[in-house]
């Protein structure tokens, strides 16, 4: 059995525990998409730790593409940035100002 499967599931049951949602569905996404590497072809199979690796690092590479599309535009990219969505209040002022200029 992969030990780094197994840390990945203790990690889960303390961050159950902590009650921590963030860290529970990052948990939660990684052990799924190990999961279903284990399934994928003919005949299911279970992963050693270098597996595991390579497939957390092929979730990373997706999380941190789909991040860098919703960058902001002329948004400058710096040493140490990290993406970010517009914040709810941001949404709701832009849709605000958006629906009183076309009333007008």
């Amino acid at each position: 059995m992969a030990e780094l499967k197994d840390r990945l599931r203790a990690d889960l049951t303390t961050a159950l525990k902590a009650r921590d949602s963030t860290t529970v569905a990052t948990l939660r996404m990684a052990l799924a998409a190990i999961s279903n590497e284990e399934v994928a072809g003919k005949s299911s199979r279970e992963l050693r730790d270098e597996e595991v690796l390579t497939v957390l690092g092929r979730e990373t590479k997706k999380r941190r593409e789909a991040a860098e599309a919703r960058r902001w535009p002329g948004e400058p990219r710096e040493a140490g940035w990290q993406p970010r969505c517009a914040p709810r209040s941001l949404l709701m002022a832009l849709r605000v100002a958006t629906d009183r200029t076309a009333t007008h």
